[in-house]
Formats: C-alpha cells, structure tokens, sequence
C-alpha cells in the first residue's frame, strides 16, 4: 500500500475477509487475532458517518394503563455509511457477493436457499474496521464491528465519472463469553492510547 493511498483521507476502512464471524467476535478486543486478515476497502476524505440506537422495550401495567412507566435497554445496533473516494473494487465487489448472504454474484439473482442465513454464518456478515488516521485529531483510534451486514452500495458521481463510491453497513448483534459472564455487542471502540496504530503497522506496513 502506497503512502499516498495511505495519507489520502482522515479514515481508512478495512474488511476482514476470510475470517470465521466466532474468531471476530471472540477476539473483537484482541486486533492481533484477526488484522493480518484486514485489507483496505477505501479511504475517506471525511469521517464516516457512525450511529448508534439503542432499543428499547415499552413497559406499561394495569395502574399505568396506556403510560409508559419503564423503558429498559433491550440492545444497541451500530451502522456505518462511508463514502469512499479511492476504494479497491475487487474488495467492494467481494464484500457485496460473498459476504452479502446470498452469493448472488453482481447480477441481482438470489439463491433462496442462501438468502435466510443465520447472522452468524460465514457468508452473511464482514468484519469492518474504521481507522482514523490523523493522530492528533481524531476522536478516537477506530471503530470495529465484528459482524457487519452490507446495507447498501452505490457510485457517487461527478459529472460524467464515477467519483466515490458509499457503502453503508448494519450490525448484528454477537454473542460471546467474557470474563465468565455471556454478552451480546455490535460494535467496539477504541479509544485513544489504546495502540491500535501498532496493529495495523505490524499487519499491513505502508
């Protein structure tokens, strides 16, 4: 990878390909498991655009009647829509048909078979890793979801060319076992300090 590809936006994305979704979400805080399988998708020449919501379950009894009286934390989704002004197409494309759940090649034909896939069968989700590279500026160091579903794809064009491409991904929700306790999560940041620079330079040197 080139310095200039390298320095040509404030984020990098990366898909980690050929990774069973258990490794992802079993090692989402250990990069070193997993980052030797990342490789570039695209740069971005402004952030990422990032949400998160979070679900809730309206509560309501006999004494509250229609009221609300308690809205518990049932789950958090995370999505990422990144537009893409220097992306690698053979990654774009091997996202949008390997791990789209369906193998449909680019051609809109679906196998039915493939296309009720469990969220955590390899096929069906992609590990993408945000990287803010502007170490002085950034929020944080990235932003990774382990199990990503590709939501949407389309070119961004300028005239007469293709210019950027965006790329939109939603979260499922994984399970794991941390510490003795069973947890469920979407995504994981890393803040500030935590070295996720040494990971990357490690696994894929400019």
């Amino acid at each position: 990878m080139s310095a200039r590809f390298w320095h040509s936006g404030p984020a990098v994305i990366y898909g980690i390909l050929d990774t069973a979704p258990l490794t992802l979400v079993q090692n989402a805080l250990n990069p070193s498991a997993w980052m030797n399988h990342a490789v570039v998708l695209g740069t971005c020449e402004q952030y990422p655009q990032i949400g998160v919501q979070y679900f809730r379950e309206d509560v309501r009894n006999d004494l509250g009647g229609d009221a609300v009286i308690a809205k518990p934390l049932m789950g958090i989704s995370c999505s990422v829509r990144c537009n893409l002004n220097r992306w690698d197409q053979v990654v774009a494309e091997r996202i949008q048909t390997d791990f789209s759940g369906a193998r449909t090649g680019l051609t809109g034909v679906m196998d039915v078979a493939q296309t009720a896939t469990m969220t955590d069968l390899l096929g069906n989700s992609v590990g993408i890793l945000v990287f803010y590279t502007d170490v002085n500026n950034r929020p944080e160091e990235g932003l990774f979801v382990p199990m990503a579903t590709i939501e949407e794809w389309q070119p961004i064009k300028i005239g007469n060319r293709t210019a950027a491409i965006s790329m939109a991904f939603n979260s499922n929700t994984a399970f794991t076992n941390r510490n003795g306790r069973c947890v469920k999560f979407d995504f994981v940041k890393y803040p500030n300090g935590t070295g996720l620079d040494n990971y990357i330079t490690a696994a894929c040197p400019s």
